[in-house]
């Protein structure tokens, strides 16, 4: 029997669906038998629920209008600063060897 909801792909998905509400009928009455029988997964499950319902009441935020430049120009600064170490150290390596 599954108990351990870290071991299990498919009872976190259960897990995760019981949180949003998203089980039917049949899947929610079969989820909670399991709960009923594993101390576990019922403490997971009450505490997926109380953690989206704890989400849920945070007000929601967006980011700024040029959030996506302003974060692909710091990654190319970064990426060029990178390649400029690399090629840098490429260079004292080969002078190493020109010795």
């Amino acid at each position: 029997m599954l108990t351990k909801p870290e071991k299990s792909t498919l009872l976190t998905e259960f897990i995760l669906d019981y949180s949003e509400n998203k089980l039917t009928d049949s899947e929610l009455s079969a989820f909670k038998e399991l709960m009923n029988s594993s101390k576990v997964v019922c403490k997971a499950a009450v505490n997926g629920k109380n953690i989206r319902r704890a989400m849920s009441s945070l007000p929601k935020r967006k980011a700024g209008k040029r959030f996506d430049q302003k974060m692909a120009a710091k990654f190319a600064m970064e990426l060029e600063r990178e390649t400029a170490e690399n090629n840098a150290n490429k260079v004292a390596d080969r002078s190493i060897f020109a010795i």
